[in-house]
């Protein structure tokens, strides 16, 4: 900024001042609209990134989910190899496996005590309560047990109940068809 005094008409003396813009510098219009642009950008920035932790927290808890019920699936599948016609004990009780092989093999998943028994998925929610529930349906299917594991996922906007079906035909059925009657 440079100051001047400049003699006018009429006698008297003025003060005029001349503006001098240094080069390369903003001016403080420019530098206000330059941190309103940057706050702007860096809200939308952060709400992205918010989202994004939000939703890698709900893989997290799916992946969970998915894991637990994948191996609980194999341990049922291995139970299943482990009960063959030969593993069970008497004629009568091979008899009543034959009859209802889906049953059979629903009654001896769920004894616990012996070989074949294999717990329901043992992840509990923070209020203890499960948060997978396990069913074994052998009325739907003749000769077969459906297992249908449910859950309660929470998604972006709100939660909804998910299941994974396994429809299973007990290994020890196929030596069962040559005594039946």
């Amino acid at each position: 900024m440079k100051g001047t005094f400049i003699t006018k008409a009429f006698g008297k003396v003025q003060r005029d001042f001349q503006y001098v813009r240094l080069d390369g510098g903003f001016t403080l219009i420019e530098q206000l609209l330059a941190g309103v642009l940057i706050a702007m950008i860096m809200t939308g920035v952060s709400r992205i990134l918010i989202a994004g932790i939000s939703n890698s927290k709900l893989q997290a808890d799916r992946d969970l989910i998915e894991g637990a019920i994948s191996n609980n699936i194999q341990l049922i599948q291995q139970a299943d190899s482990l009960l063959t016609y030969e593993s069970i004990g008497s004629e009568v009780e091979k008899k009543l496996a034959c009859e209802d092989p889906g049953a059979y093999l629903k009654q001896k998943v769920n004894r616990n005590g012996n070989i074949h028994y294999v717990p329901p998925p043992p992840l509990k929610n923070k209020s203890g309560e499960p948060l997978i529930d396990r069913i074994i349906d052998t009325e739907s299917a003749e000769e077969m047990a459906i297992f249908i594991y449910s859950f309660k996922i929470a998604g972006t906007k709100a939660t909804h109940q998910e299941q994974r079906i396994l429809e299973l035909s007990p290994n020890f059925q196929a030596s069962c068809l040559p005594n039946r009657t």
